[in-house]
């Protein structure tokens, strides 16, 4: 029986795999206009991967990426396909830079897979090395509200569910972040007003674009939440 289960969730991965190889064209073109509209040239790319979701993205902007992650063998693949300029082996809550550092940081699908305090740890340790006028987006999972979008979505979450036969906590932290709402309800957890969300993929993927707050702005009682704001100027523009 068990045998017959995981044939069927191998079957189910198949589909689901080139899904995901087919949302990456719009939010690699969203990635592109918001950092081009941003300006930023030095870019950080938490929980970079193996570097395809920028590959190619950025030539030829006199753009320096910054890849982050805390896999060892994700760091040596991404290193041999080349995207980054740099690769730092680092938890993506303890990053190994100076306060506002980067004109632009990516966290791309990562929070889905944490739990709600590391989730606020990464977010907080993005929002310490941005610049004071920097730009972070935010990119992951989110609730599809129309029937096409949940049946797309029932496939997404049967593949999490077979990363989770290597990783339990995995899924474990990807069901709890379900069940808090997705991407756009843990960012008002953070009490973060969004002002641009764009959703993708029939609503199973939130992008978000936010910068950070004025200190005067900032509650001192909540120094571990990140301080962020959406970015109003700029990048609304090409987003339509």
């Amino acid at each position: 029986m068990k045998k017959n289960k995981h044939q069927f969730f191998k079957k189910i991965l198949f589909p689901a795999y080139y899904l995901r190889r087919a949302i990456l064209h719009p939010i690699r073109t969203t990635l592109y206009q918001a950092i081009k509209s941003s300006n930023a040239k030095l870019i950080l790319d938490i929980g970079c991967g193996d570097g395809g979701l920028l590959d190619r993205l950025f030539d030829n902007n006199n753009i320096e990426l910054i890849g982050v992650d805390s896999s060892p063998a994700i760091i040596s693949r991404a290193r041999k396909n080349r995207v980054h300029n740099h690769l730092f082996l680092a938890d993506a809550e303890k990053l190994p830079f100076a306060n506002e550092y980067f004109d632009a940081i990516i966290v791309s699908l990562i929070l889905h897979g944490v739990d709600n305090i590391k989730g606020k740890q990464i977010l907080g340790e993005a929002g310490r090395v941005l610049k004071k006028h920097g730009t972070i987006i935010v990119i992951d999972f989110s609730l599809p509200q129309n029937f096409i979008g949940k049946i797309i979505g029932f496939l997404f979450r049967q593949e999490e569910k077979i990363i989770g036969k290597n990783n339990p906590s995995h899924y474990k932290n990807y069901l709890e972040y379900l069940n808090r709402g997705g991407l756009s309800n843990i960012v008002r957890e953070l009490n973060i007003n969004i002002l641009k969300n764009k959703k993708l993929f029939l609503g199973n993927f939130d992008v978000i674009l936010m910068t950070k707050k004025p200190a005067s702005d900032v509650n001192k009682n909540q120094l571990s939440i990140p301080s962020f704001t959406p970015l109003l100027n700029g990048v609304n523009k090409p987003w339509g």
